[in-house]
Order: C-alpha cells, then structure tokens, then sequence
C-alpha cells in the first residue's frame, strides 16, 4: 500500500509539473508542444489523481484525511478540477497557469511530505458523514481561493485598462468580460460545495445532540456569511446582472472570510481534527 501510494504521488508531482509547464506555454502564446495536449493532460491528471484517492479510502476504508499530506493532496486535487469546470464551461486557457501553479505546489509538499515521513504514520479516520463534509469544505474553499484569483486579476486588468497601460500582462490576459465569466463559474462551484458543507455540518450538530447553541460558534457563523455571500453573488447575477468589478471585490471579500474560518479552525482545540 505504502510502495502504490509513494509511486501515485511521484507521478501526480511529475504530471502537475508537465501541467504547469503547458499552461505557461498557452499564458506566453506559443503554440506546439504541451501547450497541444494541455487539457487532456489536465483530465488525466485528475482521472489519476481521483482513482488514487478512491483507492486509499478503499484501502483505508476511510476518507485518505488522516495527515498534512493526503489534506494537501485532496486540496491540489480539488484546485484542478474547479478550475477543468471552468476550462470546459468556456473555452478560455490563458488564465489556467494561475491555477495549475498553486495545485502543483501543494501536491509538490505532499509528496515531500509522503516520501519523508515513516510508513503508516496516519492519524484519526473519519467517518462517512464527516468525509463528505470535510471533502466539500475543502472543494468549496478551494473554490472560493481559485475565485478570488480572477477576482485579483480582473482588478489588475481593469486599472491597467482605466490607466492606458497595455503592456505584458494586458496583451497575455482574455478580457474583462471573460474574466468576469470565468469568476462567476467558479462562485457557482464555491456556493454548491458551501451549501452541502453547511447542510451536513448542520445534520452533523443536530445528531450529535450539540444543541443550537453550537451554531453560533465563529467558524459556523463565519462559514454561513460565505454562503450568504456566494449565493447572493449567484442570485444577483442571475437576476440583476451582477458582475465585472462588484464580482470581483465581492470574490476577494470571500477569501478573507474564508481566512478568518482557517484561522479559527486551526487554533480552536478539538475542532472537527
């Protein structure tokens, strides 16, 4: 198990990196190359990266959560497949090294930390529910990171343009309105993986038996602003054509939500870990 689950790792670090390398490729307009097969190489990525994680909860009989690792390999993961949504919801590639970067980096810690630590060094298994709610947590914040991304860039671009500056990063960068498209995508990922982590966060307090006053812990109202907060993004634009800028600031807003809840989840003895 621990020679299978050392080989993925290395594999997933060497893809990531071909990944990186491609993106770059179609951020910098040259053409040939890896910069050709860049989305299946993005698909097969994932596909391996998700029979991986399949296999260890098989092997495990447990969501693979037990070490800085497997959460830094779940988070990498859950980076590419937010942003494949959005590379096949619009055919738009140039913004996509913004994404594989960071994933590449944190399944580069993990294999680090794989490689370094000793065999069956693991920690508490979760349960079924606990799986689900912590998976979708970390799909959801990963989303709400990948959409202040464009969130940041759209602001760059935006006061390059109201400045007059064409430079690089105008010449490099899809348009406003592109951005703007690709922000929305990804806050309609961030809202849905919001919404089953707080639907099972609450059915977890409600059979724990922890009472109403367990939700108005920090994190639990923190996490419930984030939802509002997406899903009134969402609602707006789909109502009132809410976007461009108001979109963006609002997507940057969510990331320090999001900080203030790792923040207090890290430092709160006994939560969740």
């Amino acid at each position: 198990m621990d020679t299978v689950s050392n080989t993925a790792v290395v594999i997933l670090t060497v893809l990531y990196t071909l990944l990186v390398i491609a993106y770059a490729r179609i951020f910098t307009r040259s053409h040939g190359g890896l910069a050709e097969i860049a989305r299946p190489l993005l698909v097969g990525t994932v596909s391996l990266q998700l029979a991986s994680i399949l296999l260890r909860s098989f092997m495990a009989g447990a969501c693979p959560l037990n070490n800085r690792a497997e959460f830094l390999s779940l988070v990498a993961f859950s980076i590419a497949v937010t942003y494949l949504i959005v590379e096949l919801s619009i055919d738009e590639r140039s913004t996509g090294v913004f994404a594989v970067t960071p994933a590449f980096v944190l399944q580069a810690i993990a294999t680090v930390d794989v490689l370094g630590r000793p065999a069956d060094s693991g920690g508490r298994k979760l349960g079924l529910l606990d799986s689900f709610h912590t998976f979708a947590a970390i799909v959801g914040f990963s989303a709400v990171a990948l959409g202040s991304v464009y969130g940041i860039l759209y602001l760059v671009l935006y006061t390059s343009i109201k400045r007059g500056r064409f430079g690089l990063f105008y010449r490099k960068m899809p348009s406003l309105e592109t951005l703007s498209e690709l922000n929305f995508i990804v806050t309609c990922v961030a809202f849905l993986a919001i919404t089953v982590t707080a639907g099972l966060g609450l059915w977890r307090y409600l059979r724990a038996g922890e009472g109403a006053v367990s939700l108005f812990h920090a994190e639990v109202l923190l996490t419930f602003l984030l939802w509002l907060l997406y899903g009134g993004c969402v609602l707006a634009k789909l109502f009132f054509g809410f976007g461009g800028k108001r979109l963006a600031y609002t997507t940057v807003l969510g990331l320090l939500v999001m900080m203030g809840i790792l923040l207090k989840v890290f430092f709160t003895p006994g939560f969740h870990f």
